[in-house]
């Protein structure tokens, strides 16, 4: 579950500012003697003993490298996921985003990033559990809960629990996180990837608590 509340220091608002026994057994045939003036050439038959070893390691060698090349062929086919289909925000193409987007990690809450095919989006774990699309509108005034995490203010939608939606609250535009509750903590996430968030651009309003926004 998401565990967003309990770190916040209030609640806040959004606020305009073996072997074989049968096998056949072979006899060696016995070594043929040598006759009057026949000599065993030593030297040609050290050489021949050293050209088979070498042979020998030759094809070692070549086993141990097609072995390699196969386990990191199947070590590739198998990290390979899907691209994952997502629909890009209205405001995908602000040069915010892009300044935002090539800053997130590589993983997020230890779930790895998947290829996308829409701009200023990202998308985590396979199977997914984390999108975040910016280019989003930003939203105004309202009374979702809001936490700060390393500057950034977010808004918290829990309509569609178990998957709660974070948007930014101040930035312009506005990033959405779409986190599915019961794979990952949505406070781990927003940890990972609020510091490349934040990086897009300068606030334009900010998270008061609720007793001032009633006062």
């Amino acid at each position: 579950m998401v565990k967003t509340a309990a770190s916040s220091p209030g609640p806040r608002v959004a606020s305009g500012a073996g072997g074989n026994n049968g096998r056949m057994r072979a006899r060696a045939a016995p070594s043929p003697s040598l006759g009057q003036g026949q000599r065993i050439d030593v030297e040609a038959l050290s050489a021949c003993h050293e050209l088979h070893a070498s042979l020998e390691s030759v094809k070692c060698w070549m086993t141990q490298v097609l072995a390699a090349a196969g386990f990191v062929a199947v070590a590739v086919l198998s990290g390979c996921a899907p691209t994952v289909n997502l629909e890009p925000a209205e405001g995908a193409n602000a040069p915010e985003c892009a300044n935002m987007i090539v800053r997130l990690p590589d993983t997020v809450a230890e779930l790895p990033a998947r290829n996308v095919n829409s701009q200023a989006t990202a998308a985590y774990g396979s199977p997914t559990a984390v999108i975040i699309r910016c280019g989003v509108e930003r939203p105004g005034p309202n009374l979702l809960p809001c936490f700060t995490v390393d500057g950034v203010d977010w808004l918290r939608d829990d309509t569609n629990d178990p998957d709660f939606v974070f948007t930014t609250y101040g930035l312009d535009p506005a990033t959405e996180v779409i986190v599915d509750s019961t794979a990952v903590s949505g406070t781990s996430v927003l940890r990972d990837i609020s510091r490349a968030v934040g990086s897009q651009s300068t606030p334009v309003a900010a998270c008061i608590a609720l007793e001032d926004a009633v006062s």
